[in-house]
């Protein structure tokens, strides 16, 4: 029976277009990322930013996201009130492991996924860095640093980290645009919807943020426009369908997060990328690698024995090997093909363990 759970009941099977597969698997494919991939997504938190919003105003028009930012900025001290409204938000979030979780849900499962490599987003919180040590970009002068990134992040609405960079108002709209429209920031960003395939994850295919940002973009492109996608579970409606095809996007009803499992399916299945189980393995064989080496150390003087330093150190080693294997899991180091030579050795200690029956117990190569 189905689990019908507020996770996998978004969980939609979908037709995945022969024509995105080859742009993923060629590395041409871009990610996306609005807030409904990480605060904003179910179980994150009890209400949405919105409803916070409207609760602060305490008016019961029906306004748009950036409206009720003006309302609260129009207050004495405005937008250190909406800042604090921001931080608490996140610090509540990130002080919870189940709803950080939620949160990170999505940027946990891309994180494997090595074919992914440059991110765009509107989202203010720091997921991306901290989860898959991304390198943001939010200023134009950060561009000059865009080749170092392995994982580039354009944060086109700004960043929690820098305050004065958030875009949430009329005004900061306007002057977004404005960037975007002139700026180095909004050049690279028609770079990349020139020459990839850009995938829109945690928005709705009425979201005027959205909407926005791509009008402006596509704009200038006419007929030369690429296609692009957009993956949601809520584009079901005639309405929705059209304005897509009139955007030239081709939308997949489903779960952002199950999107990208069946992407990494496809890859692990054809190119032998490694199965995230393997990092299961490598917790359980760090967890029996650990109990051999405390077992080992209190079995010998070094005194009376010093030669079995060399196997002692030769545990050691292997431990912190696996130690950061687990570390760095999310950060892309080892999602390709080598984990799978350590999926190998760690399955083989797993079976046969350390040579008990001999004295100088070594772990096997």
């Amino acid at each position: 029976m189905k689990c019908e759970c507020a996770i996998c009941a978004l969980k939609i099977e979908f037709d995945l277009p022969s024509h995105l597969v080859e742009e993923i698997e060629s590395g041409r494919a871009v990610i996306f990322a609005g807030a409904g991939i990480s605060t904003e997504t179910s179980g994150a938190h009890q209400n949405s930013f919105y409803e916070e919003l409207e609760n602060a105003v305490d008016e019961g028009a029906d306004l748009s996201f950036c409206e009720l930012v003006d309302k609260i900025e129009g207050s004495p001290n405005g937008r250190q009130k909406l800042i604090d409204l921001i931080r608490f938000r996140f610090d509540y979030i990130d002080s919870w492991r189940d709803l950080r979780e939620a949160a990170t849900r999505f940027h946990k499962s891309l994180s494997t996924a090595p074919y992914f490599q440059t991110i765009i987003t509107t989202n203010w919180d720091r997921y991306f860095e901290d989860v898959m040590r991304a390198t943001p970009f939010v200023y134009d002068s950060d561009l000059a640093f865009w080749e170092n990134a392995d994982r580039p992040l354009l944060k086109i609405h700004g960043s929690i980290d820098n305050l004065s960079t958030i875009v949430a108002s009329s005004a900061d709209y306007r002057e977004c645009e404005e960037r975007l429209t002139h700026g180095r920031l909004g050049d690279v960003l028609r770079l990349i919807f020139a020459t990839k395939t850009v995938i829109f994850v945690g928005y709705s295919a009425t979201d005027s943020d959205f909407l926005n940002i791509y009008k402006n973009v596509m704009g200038s492109m006419g007929k030369f426009a690429r296609r692009h996608y957009l993956v949601s579970p809520f584009v079901e409606s005639d309405k929705v369908e059209a304005l897509i095809q009139e955007l030239n996007i081709h939308a997949m009803c489903t779960d952002a997060t199950h999107f990208v499992e069946v992407i990494k399916a496809h890859m692990q299945q054809k190119f032998c990328f490694a199965y995230d189980e393997a990092y299961d393995d490598i917790l359980e064989a760090l967890a029996g690698v650990t109990a051999e080496h405390l077992a080992f150390t209190k079995s010998y003087s070094v005194f009376d024995e010093p030669h079995l330093i060399f196997a002692t150190a030769y545990q050691d080693g292997l431990i912190h090997c696996f130690q950061r294997i687990l570390d760095r899991r999310y950060t892309n180091d080892f999602a390709g093909e080598i984990i799978l030579v350590w999926t190998n050795c760690l399955c083989y200690i797993m079976r046969h363990g350390t040579q008990r029956h001999h004295r100088y117990r070594t772990l096997p190569h």
